[in-house]
């Protein structure tokens, strides 16, 4: 019996062994989240002028200089001479706070009073944000990202009298946010836990549980002190807060973002060059075609749904995304479409990245075209076929264009059939933009 019950422990003890060395060899060590993993990840640069290059963020000064670190060799460039460094991954669970400046600050919710709104995050200190500047919060973000582009947009209506509280049965409760009753203990170790409607003046406010809460709402001030400048630099950070930032004053010990809203973040300045993760100067001579007025646009359905052009969006309204990032500049076009723009002689070139929208998954296929007017002296002006490209489907990687503009009076984009009729042929050309 003793000598079984060895064998048998021996048998066990082996098979042990054996399921241990199965685990090491098929199992990854864990090392961390993939996302921001690696803190000193190059992100690919894109200068106005030039080939992109991969390189790691170093800093930013306050005379907007971005250096990087180009494998090994120190590069400066300055804002108007860089469309992009990096990339950015939106956070698709977190709750967050919206801005009126188009910011979202991934953060938690701790108090909510008349005049502001106190957030915190692991990655800067518990802040009071103005009441005026916050567009809203987002407690609970849908799963799918067309439904969390609709959000937004929701959010980011101003015309509203009352602020719109919306629940996850689907309910809505209008009327002013304020703090959860005296009754309520508001906030525990994760944050708010409720809130209050006032629906009406002579009314105790309604207590919303932030259980049951996808969002809230805030209507806008005519007379709030928010001011959205037009010149800024958005920053993309690896918790998946994005921010449209005005001025950065480098501290000894912080850095102190200024947003284009007017609000303040402080940030540690040993930890914030590897936190962010996209700089996007807007404050630069590049022109974007979505910022422009289009001569003319065309969409001639392959059934009758007719599509708007997306300007900064997608065929479909949300944001613009491709390889799982979200990109802050360009077009959206269905196919059979064209849209037509003036080129002035300050343009010199064209470029952009052609990709179908995340939306479409690995359906869509398209055929991206551009026709270019030339001046003529003697003659009057005619289009010329100057880029077509290949068949690009759903999953493939933006193909980066350029072209030359010299003599050029308009440019038109075409996107056509390839494979198939409309099969979710969601279009970007990526920041689309006219170079001086």
């Amino acid at each position: 019996m003793q000598r079984q019950a060895l064998e048998t422990l021996m048998r066990c003890g082996h098979f042990h062994n054996l399921f241990l060395w199965f685990i090491a060899i098929i199992v990854p060590p864990i090392t961390g989240p993939a996302y921001g993993a690696d803190p000193q990840a190059a992100g690919l640069a894109v200068p106005a002028v030039g080939e992109p290059f991969h390189a790691r963020l170093i800093k930013i000064d306050s005379d907007w200089r971005v250096t990087l670190d180009d494998h090994g060799h120190e590069r400066i460039v300055s804002a108007p001479d860089l469309v992009r460094w990096g990339s950015f991954l939106e956070e698709k669970s977190a709750s967050r706070v919206v801005l009126r400046d188009g910011s979202i600050l991934v953060a938690d919710v701790l108090d909510i009073d008349n005049t502001s709104i106190t957030v915190e995050s692991a990655f800067w200190p518990t802040m009071k944000i103005s009441r005026e500047s916050v567009a809203g919060i987002v407690f609970a973000p849908p799963a799918m990202m067309q439904a969390r582009d609709r959000l937004l947009q929701i959010i980011g209506r101003q015309s509203r009298t009352n602020d719109l509280a919306m629940l996850r049965n689907g309910d809505q409760i209008a009327g002013r946010l304020t703090a959860a009753p005296e009754s309520i203990e508001p906030v525990d170790n994760f944050g708010l836990r409720a809130f209050g409607v006032a629906t009406r003046p002579s009314r105790p406010p309604v207590k919303v549980s932030v259980d049951r809460a996808v969002a809230v709402s805030l209507r806008a001030n005519d007379k709030g002190r928010v001011h959205v400048a037009t010149q800024v630099t958005w920053l993309g950070f690896q918790d998946g807060s994005l921010m449209a930032v005005d001025a950065v004053h480098i501290r000894s010990t912080d850095v102190r973002l200024t947003l284009s809203c007017g609000e303040r973040v402080t940030l540690p300045a040993e930890d914030i060059w590897n936190d962010i993760r996209l700089v996007q100067p807007l404050r630069t001579t590049i022109r974007y075609l979505s910022d422009l007025t289009p001569i003319g646009y065309q969409h001639s359905p392959f059934l009758e749904l007719k599509r708007a052009l997306g300007r900064d969006r997608n065929v479909l309204g949300g944001q613009l995304r491709s390889a799982g990032g979200i990109q802050l500049k360009g077009l959206g076009m269905p196919t059979t479409s064209r849209v037509v723009y003036k080129v002035t002689t300050v343009d010199r070139r064209f470029s952009a990245e052609l990709a179908l929208d995340d939306a479409a998954g690995n359906h869509g296929s398209a055929v991206y075209r551009v026709f270019l007017e030339q001046r003529q002296e003697a003659e009057e002006a005619s289009w010329q076929a100057a880029y077509t490209s290949p068949v690009v489907r759903g999953g493939d990687a933006p193909r980066p264009i350029s072209l030359d503009l010299t003599g050029v009076t308009k440019i038109a984009l075409i996107v056509d059939f390839a494979d198939r009729g409309d099969e979710r042929d969601y279009a970007n050309w990526l920041n689309a933009r006219l170079l001086p």
